[in-house]
């Protein structure tokens, strides 16, 4: 996937540019040598991590498999700190929440999540970290509370189609996974009230552990974190930063704001899906705009974005196929129901319901989602401000949150080829 980086300087404006948000600081002045941070590979400072698996030789992770950084708007002497603390915290995290490998820590062999989709039925409990113990807490409470719509168990049907993703050529397929294929991956998809019963979890002394109980018809199950994981981090990271002046970008998707610098507010545009999706299938993608919303916020606030243009392949018939799966139909969430979103964005407090929330979105019609998001807000005493991209005929129309309808507008600095109708909605 190619990657778009710009960076821009103006004389009040910094502007980066990203796959699926755009980010400007608000008015006012800025540092020029404001302080990026970028984590720097395995094996460096006192933190030293070994891949155990005997195919894999690599000896440096790249976090979360995506690009990393903090973005700083102060000066103090505390750069080395914040780097040798952000490098730590990714690269440990991702040991913790990996799938595909395991991992020692300065000697001592980790029991993640690749080890517990392993465990599978041993009728063992496993020690695990703390945070891999409360991403999973959370993460099942989130299952049960979408109906499904958001799933940890999805591991099986997750990986079947991102392995399509991965092997397809410039977003190309031939194929796609065949019926006996999905019907296999749903088989060994446990439902939503399922999961208390397939995951035990007990803290006894400080201590962590889980039990991945074998549930009858259920021949593989595996559990993902892909929707949460950077969500998580980022959540990690800001406690730890406390009062820096900045923001953590974890990959193209998911931004977590912390202080504001000198400037009154953030301001952030996002990308528009249609630029994106024609410009990877080689179509006439320059008549469309790059950006088409315009966000303005002033306070500490996570964004992330879902959406069919991230990640995907398409076929002979310019059918997209992208990795956001709803677990009910083992389909790319929009493909087998009456409704179909090509973006959806949610603003909050917290990374990971941010991260969580626009994943089970994306599987649900705009009236239930609307209905779900105030049972997130009264459940967890938070604030959550979404948006939801439809795309029609090449038309965009934008359904934004009542409450923050003051704060999003057309993007009109740059051109006048708009093709988004902005909606409100209230939940």
């Amino acid at each position: 996937m190619k990657k778009f980086c710009i960076i821009i300087c103006m004389k009040k404006k910094f502007l980066i540019s990203l796959i699926s948000l755009v980010l400007l600081t608000g008015c006012g002045q800025y540092y020029d040598d404001t302080d990026s941070v970028y984590p720097l590979g395995m094996n460096i400072f006192n933190f030293k991590i070994k891949v155990l698996d005997n195919d894999n030789p690599q000896n440096v992770i790249m976090p979360f498999d995506t690009s990393i950084f903090i973005k700083r708007y102060q000066k103090n002497n505390n750069f080395n700190d914040i780097s040798v603390l952000f490098n730590e915290t990714f690269q440990k995290l991702h040991v913790y929440f990996d799938v595909n490998y395991k991992y020692s820590i300065n000697g001592d062999k980790i029991n993640n999540l690749k080890v517990i989709n392993e465990s599978y039925g041993q009728n063992e409990f496993l020690e695990i970290p703390f945070e891999l113990y409360d991403i999973i807490d959370k993460s099942i409470d989130f299952s049960i509370l979408s109906k499904g719509k958001y799933n940890i168990a999805i591991g099986e049907l997750a990986t079947l189609w991102n392995n399509y993703i991965i092997n397809s050529e410039n977003n190309y397929s031939k194929s796609i996974p065949s019926e006996e294929e999905i019907k296999l991956a749903l088989s060994n998809t446990p439902k939503y009230d399922e999961l208390n019963k397939l995951i035990e979890l007990k803290e006894e002394n400080n201590k962590y552990f889980i039990k991945f109980n074998k549930l009858d018809g259920y021949e593989k199950v595996s559990l993902s974190l892909g929707a949460v994981g950077k969500g998580y981090a980022n959540d990690v990271m800001k406690e730890l930063l406390n009062d820096e002046q900045g923001y953590i970008s974890s990959g193209e998707s998911l931004i977590t704001f912390l202080s504001k610098p000198i400037g009154d507010y953030w301001n952030l545009k996002l990308t528009n899906p249609l630029y994106m999706k024609k410009y990877k299938m080689k179509e006439d993608y320059q008549k469309y705009n790059y950006t088409e919303l315009k966000i303005q916020k002033n306070d500490k606030f996570s964004i992330s974005t879902s959406g069919d243009y991230e990640r995907f392949f398409y076929d002979d018939n310019k059918t997209i196929y992208h990795h956001i799966i709803d677990p009910i139909s083992g389909y790319p969430s929009g493909l087998k129901n009456d409704y179909s979103f090509t973006s959806i964005s949610a603003i909050t407090e917290h990374g990971i319901y941010a991260d969580m929330i626009t994943t089970a979105l994306m599987n649900m019609n705009l009236e239930d989602g609307m209905n779900f998001v105030k049972e997130i807000e009264n459940k967890y005493q938070t604030s959550i401000y979404p948006i939801w991209l439809e795309e029609n005929n090449n038309k965009i129309t934008a359904y934004v949150d009542n409450n923050l309808l003051n704060d999003v507008s057309l993007d009109n600095e740059n051109n006048n080829r708009n093709i988004t109708t902005i909606k409100s909605v209230k939940h």
